[in-house]
């Protein structure tokens, strides 16, 4: 069994044995014990939203489909499971038309895309990159990425297939592929735009389909140190986190950054689909998601203000009430993905929440359950 996949016991022949023995007596009421696999989620790989308010994750070689927002609804938790791949996977995209998902593997050059709503297979791509670790789509465009010590990349026409909805036969387009230079390091990946893509690591790079690459400047005050994650708002306007700041860019430059209050650490961003469309949520080293205005933090003139900006909208459920300077055990939101309805939050501790920014009253419900204040994979049995 993979790492991140229990099949539970009966790996060989004795393990039967075992579980027969240790197995508990009949409850009074007739039930009977019942063992099955448990899936955990890859935190690295994502979580996808689709179409059908279905929520994608990734577990191993396996990827599972999963009502886990529409708890009362029947037939609710019940999993569909993609069997394709077999090996870890190691990155995955939402088309646009919201169902259809392209996959990627450890090892393969091949992408598979498949529907989401009934696992059926619509064929696979054929890329010059072996399990790509970043994987972007945006109107017609693909984009795929290494990352780690290889970084090449290439950029792939799939509006044909986007529009039709058809096979994939010469229905994809090889635009360019490259490699980046080796003295820059990629830890996110976005498409600005179907030509452009965003890169950030030790620099912000905007990278186009021609090949062309270009260093963002950082502007007189910023610090110039590594970003961990990036939300594009736009084209020209982008956010990214490191370490110690909030960063805005806009044609290229960085135009201001903000230091969080009480040694707070920004982890990752996510864009925030409702309301104005220059809003982004960032989630924090203390367990809380803050929501900003570009324009707000782009009019700021102090970086270290009495009252610090945004909006905090509060602590998933389950988190101890711990005081903010100590986040230890309140499990920190390192992964945030953008939904339909909010925002789909993962801890430090291996949970996964759903965050409603339409509903005011109980808008956190909790959707997986992780243990340990530092697994990143969530382990199930």
């Amino acid at each position: 069994a993979s790492p991140s996949c229990f099949a539970t016991v009966g790996l060989q022949q004795e393990s039967t044995s075992f579980v027969q023995s240790c197995a508990p007596p009949p409850s009074p009421d007739g039930q009977e014990l019942v063992i099955g696999p448990a899936f955990g989620y890859d935190n690295d790989v994502g979580v996808l939203h689709n179409n059908k308010g279905e929520v994608i994750y990734a577990c191993g070689r396996y990827i599972v489909v999963q009502d886990l927002l529409n708890v009362r609804s029947a037939g609710a938790m019940a999993k569909r499971i993609c069997t394709y791949h077999r090996d870890k996977i190691t990155a995955m995209a939402l088309a646009q038309n919201g169902h259809h998902v392209y996959s990627a593997q450890k090892g393969s050059r091949k992408i598979l895309v498949w529907d989401s709503a009934n696992l059926a297979l619509a064929g696979c791509i054929d890329t010059v990159i072996r399990g790509p670790q970043h994987l972007c789509i945006h109107s017609g465009a693909l984009f795929i990425c290494s990352g780690g010590a290889d970084r090449s990349f290439a950029f792939y026409k799939i509006d044909t297939l986007e529009r039709k909805n058809a096979g994939l036969d010469n229905r994809v387009k090889l635009v360019y592929s490259g490699r980046i230079e080796n003295r820059y390091t990629v830890a996110k990946a976005r498409l600005a735009s179907p030509d452009e893509a965003v890169l950030v690591g030790s620099h912000v790079l905007r990278l186009s389909a021609t090949g062309r690459l270009a260093r963002m400047r950082w502007g007189k005050y910023a610090p110039k140190c590594p970003q961990r994650d990036i939300c594009i708002l736009h084209n020209k306007a982008c956010v990214t986190v490191s370490d110690e700041a909030i960063y805005l860019w806009n044609d290229d430059r960085c135009t201001n950054h903000i230091v969080p209050h009480n040694g707070n650490i920004p982890l990752c961003l996510a864009v925030q689909l409702q309301g104005s469309t220059d809003r982004f949520l960032c989630g924090m080293s203390n367990g809380t998601i803050r929501s900003y205005s570009f324009r707000e933090l782009s009019d700021l003139k102090t970086r270290f203000g009495d009252v610090e900006p945004g909006q905090e909208l509060g602590n998933p459920p389950g988190q101890p009430n711990l005081p903010k300077a100590d986040p230890r055990h309140r499990g920190q939101i390192t992964a945030l993905f953008s939904s339909p309805s909010g925002v789909l939050a993962s801890s430090s501790n291996g949970s996964l929440f759903a965050l409603s920014l339409l509903q005011k009253e109980d808008p956190w419900t909790l959707l997986k359950v992780g243990h340990g204040a530092e697994q990143r994979l969530l382990w199930a049995w």
